[in-house]
């Protein structure tokens, strides 16, 4: 279950990474192996859970998800125009 922690919670497992690569991530540009293995994305916590998360990424295809039609369009824009300025 993924929720939201209140100050004296601690997360079972926390995935942190830049903006941009999660951009990538959810565009489908990338695939969480890649991101996870080059260091672009790191997991701190339980490995078990995080493999898991790994996985499920991995199977995800975004075009499935039920998102608004201008989302992928939009989310293009963002890393076109973050390519641009970095």
């Amino acid at each position: 279950m993924i929720r939201e922690l209140s100050v004296k919670d601690e997360a079972d497992l926390t995935v942190s990474g830049t903006a941009y690569d999660f951009l990538l991530l959810l565009s489908g540009r990338e695939d969480p192996d890649t991101l996870f293995f080059q260091r672009h994305l790191q997991m701190v916590g339980d490995t078990d859970l995080g493999v898991h998360l790994k996985n499920m990424l991995a199977a995800l295809d975004p075009d499935s998800l039920p998102l608004p039609g201008s989302f992928q369009p939009m989310l293009q824009r963002c890393l076109s125009a973050y390519e641009r300025f970095a």
